[in-house]
């Protein structure tokens, strides 16, 4: 890891274990953290926070960059999911992006929530409910639950 990863893996632990302390428990953690180590650890818990604002907000100026008028065309593509690797609202639409998604925060570009769409019949759904079936050239074809066979395979059970 790099100085910077740690010092926001730290600041995103001791935040979580404060958060969780004051939720959970009634122990008051604080007293037992000398002074020293305390403004260490708020200066670490802030560089994060400030590190997550201002990824929600590079997020907020994709999404605003690019507004969907789902009456117009109801399958659209969302522009913003929440990441898997991070947990925040921070996926955002990106070009330079093998999947056409990357995270402002975590630069994460794989969600089982992206949106895919069936090779056979058109359907636009999530990547999570597509089954990817190995063609002879080598490539892959994504098929919905219909075209896939599972609906009748199901349906027989």
């Amino acid at each position: 890891m790099e100085v910077s990863q740690v010092r926001g893996t730290i600041g995103r632990l001791f935040r979580s274990v404060m958060e969780f302390l004051d939720d959970h428990t009634e122990l008051d953690i604080e007293s037992h953290i000398s002074v020293h180590t305390k403004k260490t650890f708020k200066v670490l818990s802030d560089e994060y926070e400030f590190s997550i604002r201002t990824a929600i907000k590079e997020a907020d100026e994709v999404e605003e960059a690019n507004p969907i008028d789902y009456s117009s065309d109801p399958d659209a593509d969302p522009v913003r999911l929440d990441c898997p690797e991070c947990g925040h609202f921070t996926l955002v639409v990106n070009e330079g992006s093998g999947t056409g998604y990357r995270c402002t925060f975590c630069d994460n570009e794989e969600s089982d929530e992206l949106p895919g769409t069936c090779d056979i019949c058109g359907v636009h759904t999530t990547q999570e409910e597509l089954d990817y079936w190995p063609l002879d050239d080598g490539g892959v074809e994504a098929r919905c639950y219909y075209c896939s066979g599972r609906y009748h395979a199901d349906k027989d059970d």
